[in-house]
């Protein structure tokens, strides 16, 4: 072998092993790493090389429990950022810095004025109408809502399920807000049969809104006055008309003679005799023809 080609071999291998000793002290540091990416492992391509120390900086400046804050940089060559955030209603996880590593506290309560951990960070929790958070407020039926989970804007929501209705609305509908109680346009409560013959026979629903046709089972309303119901259909119809012997309206009564019945069910005395209605007299009377009595 050449000296040349002697020479050549000893500058690669040298090469190789400052290149494997560099990869190893950046992945062994205990200050940072070089970062590998689109740029390369040693950034060059990206404008400077690509070695990134461990770094930590956090946005509410330390243990601030009273602000949401994150905590950010790089850990041994990767970088994060993680937030502060409530475990439950009073308790937070806090981060911080110490130096250039990130630390927590993870078992801190929120206290004193800021009792409340509302998307992390104790506060006081009040709505706009001074009710603590998670309370019902004394305008019924409003509930203060806050949810340590979540960083949704505090504020007041129907809730009657739990806060309960006002007199004036006592019904908790299932959207949580209270209205009247129920009844249809004329003034039926719901869940009854009509109360006035111009809606009779028609049943007022849990909703205030009329069911027709209604007379028959299962609810059986009544029929206004004149009318009598067709249990097939459910529908009124007007009642043949009788007097109050059963005699049908427009005929001379068996019962009452020679009375008639006229066409509003009243029964009409002495109708016997061809100027009036010639009804018939009972058995041994006759006719006074003048009179329309039967002697």
């Amino acid at each position: 072998m050449s000296i040349m080609k002697q020479k050549i071999l000893y500058a690669i291998t040298v090469i190789v092993i400052l290149a494997v000793v560099l990869v190893g002290f950046a992945y062994f540091s205990p200050v940072g790493k070089w970062i590998c990416g689109p740029c390369g492992c040693f950034g060059d391509e990206c404008g400077g090389g690509g070695y990134v120390p461990n770094s930590c900086s956090d946005s509410d400046g330390g243990l601030v429990y009273t602000t949401k804050g994150a905590v950010s940089g790089y850990s041994s060559g990767y970088y994060y950022n993680i937030a502060d955030f409530c475990r439950s209603d009073s308790g937070i996880t806090e981060y911080y810095c110490q130096g250039t590593k990130y630390k927590s506290v993870t078992a801190a309560n929120c206290s004193g004025s800021t009792p409340n951990c509302v998307c992390g960070a104790c506060i006081d929790c009040k709505c706009s109408d001074g009710t603590r958070c998670k309370t019902c407020s004394t305008n019924k039926p409003k509930y203060c809502d806050a949810s340590y989970s979540s960083c949704n804007p505090i504020s007041l929501i129907d809730k009657c399920s739990i806060c309960g209705c006002p007199s004036a609305t006592p019904i908790c509908n299932a959207d949580g807000t209270c209205s009247a109680a129920c009844r249809c346009s004329d003034g039926t409560p719901c869940n009854s049969c009509a109360i006035t013959d111009a809606n009779k026979p028609k049943w007022c629903d849990s909703t205030g809104n009329w069911v027709l046709s209604q007379c028959s089972a299962p609810h059986n309303c009544p029929c206004p006055a004149g009318q009598a119901c067709n249990a097939v259909t459910g529908v009124c119809v007007s009642a043949p008309c009788h007097c109050s012997d059963g005699t049908l309206c427009g005929s001379c009564s068996s019962v009452n003679k020679p009375s008639w019945c006229d066409a509003s069910g009243n029964l009409i005395a002495n109708q016997c005799g061809p100027t009036r209605h010639n009804c018939v007299c009972s058995v041994n009377q006759t006719c006074n023809a003048a009179t329309g009595a039967c002697v």
